[in-house]
């Protein structure tokens, strides 16, 4: 990061050190989001996923790991495309950001299964949670370009800050 004095210079140096913050934005996006539907990418996950047991097993936090993923898929690209199937990809990711929003995080996992973080949440709170979700998703219905459908999603829920980040992820 550019030293605060540059940036605030009015003169050449200013413009360079924007453009490298503007530059390093960029790449921090790149590397951590995943280009389609914006979510956190795998790697992200993995990483964040192993900060937040280092944090729960030291402050004696509970979250909950939860693996999404969406009913059928291949059947929604195979009948509508896979531009549709893009479309359905975003519309999930918009809405279980909405969701998530400031009590944990998400991410895409893999094709079209997502990895939700649920901080400071017990089991039973997370299956609330869920069931919310799970409304919210039966009230929801993708306008494609050839037709409209409605999506459902299966998830895997685990509470358990002992296990390892690839233990928690087969278990749920």
């Amino acid at each position: 990061t550019p030293d605060a004095s540059i940036v605030e210079r009015e003169d050449e140096f200013t413009s360079i050190g924007q453009a490298a913050m503007t530059m390093q934005r960029s790449l921090k996006t790149l590397i951590e989001r995943d280009a389609l539907t914006d979510l956190y990418n795998r790697r992200s996950c993995d990483k964040m996923l192993r900060e937040t047991i280092t944090k729960n097993r030291k402050h004696g936090t509970s979250f909950c790991t939860v693996l999404a993923d969406i009913d059928h898929f291949k059947s929604i690209n195979d009948t509508y495309g896979h531009e549709s199937g893009d479309v359905v990809l975003q519309n999930i990711a918009k809405l279980l950001k909405t969701h998530i929003h400031k009590q944990g995080y998400v991410g895409r996992w893999g094709g079209e299964e997502f990895l939700m973080i649920y901080e400071n949440c017990s089991l039973e709170q997370a299956k609330e949670k869920l069931s919310t979700l799970q409304v919210a998703l039966r009230e929801t219905t993708h306008k494609l370009d050839n037709g409209e459908i409605k999506v459902t999603l299966t998830f895997g829920v685990v509470c358990d800050s002992s296990l390892e980040p690839h233990e928690l992820i087969k278990k749920a």
